[in-house]
């Protein structure tokens, strides 16, 4: 008996010939057993009759039937279940958890909010909301990280944009079909609210993520003058801000001097607000209209 005694085994002989092997067979589970890998052997079925409610399967160790993740066992039906997270009850705008963007959560020092919720997508619909106070010209990014496999979030950055009469203005979203989502580099419009909605896309969801809130350093603002002091170098900073490079930003002369190349520096510009008259040109070097080349004709170039 090549597969052992069928007694002991639970198994039988299946002849599988090829036309490269006329003796190729196969040793499969009896009527009654299925294989287990873990331990390699044929046991018994348990769930050959077992009838599952739905959202659950049979356990063939025990027979009895498990509910899926996120589902537990009521009666004998399986139903849907999602522990609130500690910010709850924040199903609406109206209701929505404040956060303090006051906290250093960036490698460069940058001030925001981390923390952990629970998305969930069951007869309650869970969506769950964040409001935060922002300064016009700020810029932000929200990552919201989660696993897709355990369910689909998407997230939505709105305004209050209205106060008095209950308005909300849509600003940016992300909705993917992969794990993460992610609003990069948002200048704030207006100093104001704004709100946060994380919420899932789909049926029995209940997916824990994680959220980080950060506010991009502006480095203009620095303690020491990216630019030098501006009462020597005349030259002031502008923010380039760009999703490769936060921290860009260019030195160029404030208002009354240009930029000299030979001496690779700020000079007083003569020509400010020198007006000449038609077919000349302010000289930098005396702040005189100085007329244009005449041709050979004599006329005007």
């Amino acid at each position: 008996m090549i597969c052992g005694d069928p007694e002991v085994t639970h198994q039988a002989c299946a002849w599988n010939p090829t036309s490269s092997n006329l003796a190729a067979y196969e040793c499969v589970c009896a009527d009654g057993y299925i294989w287990w890998g873990d331990t390699e052997e044929c046991i018994e079925d348990l769930c050959a009759e077992a009838e599952c409610p739905e959202h659950s399967e049979c356990d063939p160790l025990t027979g009895d039937c498990i509910c899926d993740d996120n589902y537990v066992m009521e009666g004998e039906v399986c139903v849907f279940s999602c522990n609130d997270d500690e910010y709850e009850d924040n199903d609406t705008s109206d209701a929505a958890t404040s956060l303090a963007l006051d906290s250093v959560v960036g490698d460069n020092g940058e001030l925001g909010v981390e923390f952990h919720g629970v998305s969930a997508y069951g007869e309650e619909q869970d969506r769950d909301w964040y409001s935060f106070d922002l300064e016009e010209g700020e810029v932000i990014t929200i990552n919201v990280l989660f696993l897709d496999d355990l369910g689909d979030i998407d997230i939505r950055l709105w305004d209050y944009a209205a106060p008095n009469s209950g308005s909300y203005d849509y600003e940016r979203s992300s909705a993917s079909s992969s794990d993460n989502e992610a609003i990069t580099g948002y200048v704030v419009p207006a100093t104001g609210t704004y709100y946060l909605q994380i919420y899932p896309y789909g049926s029995d969801v209940c997916n824990p993520y994680d959220v980080q809130i950060l506010k991009h350093i502006n480095p203009c603002d620095a303690e020491v003058p990216v630019c030098g002091d501006p009462d020597e170098t005349h030259m002031v900073c502008e923010w380039n801000y760009s999703t490769s490079d936060p921290m860009a930003y260019e030195c160029f002369c404030e208002e009354t001097y240009i930029w000299d190349e030979e001496l690779s520096e700020c000079v007083n510009d003569l020509c400010y607000e020198v007006e000449c008259f038609d077919n000349a040109a302010c000289d930098q070097g005396t702040g005189q209209c100085v007329c244009d080349s005449i041709t050979k004709t004599g006329r005007w170039m």
